[in-house]
C-alpha cells in the first residue's frame, strides 16, 4: 500500500504540474472541480480504492518522497567510506605494524564512534549552540561531506610519505589521524541525517526510512566495489584518494545547492495550498 501511495502521488504531481501549466498559458480555461479532479487523478478506481480508503497513506507517502532529495546524496558518502576496509587495509599492510594485523586497527572506527556520539550530543553541541554556530541538521550534514574530503586528503598524504620512505618504515599509528576524522564526518552525516530523517517522517514510515537508509548504502557499496576494479585499479593510492576527495567536495557542493532551497513538508505542503487557492480566485475573477 505504501509503495502504491507512493506511485500514485508521482502521477498525481505531474497531473497537476500540467493543469497548472495550462492554467498560466490559457487563463481562459476556468479550472476543474475539486470533483473532475478526483475523477482525473484515479481513472482505476479499483486500484486507487486502497490509498484513496485511507488518506494519511496517501500523505505519509508523500512526506517520505519529500525527503527524497536528500538522502539521494548518500550513495556517494557510503562510496568512499568504505574505502575504510579496502584500499586502507591495504595500505596498512605497507606500514609498520608492531605485531598487530592490517584489519586491527578497524577497531578504532566502532570504539571512536562510542566516544565520540556522547561527546557530541552532550559537550560539543551545546556549547557550539550557545557560542551561535550554526549546528542544524541539514548544515552538520554538510560538514560532514566535507570532513570526509579532508579524511580521504589526509589518505593521499600519507600515501605519499609511504611511498617516499623505505617499505614498512611509517608507523601504524599515522592511519588513525584520517580514521578519526572520518569518524568525525559519519557522526555528523549518517547519525544525524537518520535523526533527521526520523524526525520528518511520519511514524509509520520510519521503518521506510530506515530501507531506503539501508539501500542507499548498498548502492554506495556496489559503486565503490565497482570502481575499485575498474577505474581505481588503474591509478595511484595516492592519486585515487585526491580523486575521491574531489568527488566528495562536488557530492557536497551539490547537496549545499539543494539543502538551501530545501524546506521542510508542512512548509511546503502550507504554500502549495495558498497557490491553489490564489490561482482558484484568480480564475474566479477573470470569468
Amino acid at each position: 500500500r505504501i509503495l502504491l501511495a507512493c506511485v500514485e502521488l508521482l502521477r498525481t504531481r505531474a497531473i497537476n504540474c500540467w493543469q497548472r501549466q495550462s492554467v498560466h498559458h490559457h487563463r481562459h480555461v476556468p479550472l476543474p472541480t475539486r470533483e473532475e479532479s478526483n475523477a482525473n487523478e484515479l481513472p482505476d478506481k479499483q486500484q486507487s480504492d486502497n490509498v484513496s480508503a485511507d488518506p494519511l497513506i496517501y500523505r505519509d507517502a508523500e512526506q517520505v518522497l519529500h525527503l527524497m532529495p536528500i538522502l539521494l546524496f548518500y550513495p556517494i558518502f557510503w562510496m568512499l567510506y568504505d574505502q575504510q576496509g579496502s584500499v586502507w587495509t591495504l595500505q596498512a599492510t605497507r606500514l609498520a605494524l608492531h605485531g598487530l594485523e592490517p584489519e586491527q586497527l578497524q577497531f578504532v572506527n566502532p570504539m571512536e564512534i562510542m566516544i565520540f556520539l556522547p561527546l557530541f550530543d552532550q559537550i560539543i553541541y551545546p556549547w557550539m549552540e550557545h557560542r551561535g554556530f550554526n549546528i542544524q541538521p541539514l548544515r552538520r550534514m554538510e560538514f560532514g561531506m566535507g570532513l570526509t574530503a579532508v579524511s580521504l586528503l589526509a589518505s593521499a598524504l600519507l600515501e605519499h610519505a609511504i611511498q617516499a620512505s623505505p617499505p614498512n618504515s611509517v608507523s601504524l599509528a599515522w592511519q588513525i589521524p584520517q580514521i578519526t576524522i572520518m569518524v568525525i564526518a559519519e557522526i555528523q552525516l549518517n547519525v544525524t541525517g537518520l535523526e533527521f530523517s526520523y524526525a520528518q517522517a511520519p511514524a509509520s514510515m520510519q521503518a521506510l526510512i530506515l530501507a531506503t537508509y539501508l539501500f542507499m548504502t548498498a548502492v554506495g557499496n556496489g559503486l565503490g566495489s565497482l570502481l575499485f576494479v575498474t577505474v581505481f585499479s588503474q591509478l595511484n593510492t595516492a592519486t585515487m584518494m585526491v580523486v575521491c576527495a574531489i568527488s566528495m567536495v562536488v557530492n557536497m557542493l551539490c547537496f549545499r545547492k539543494v539543502a538551501r532551497r530545501w524546506k521542510p513538508y508542512s512548509m511546503c505542503h502550507q504554500e502549495n495550498e495558498d497557490a491553489e487557492e490564489g490561482l482558484q480566485l484568480g480564475e474566479m475573477s477573470n470569468k
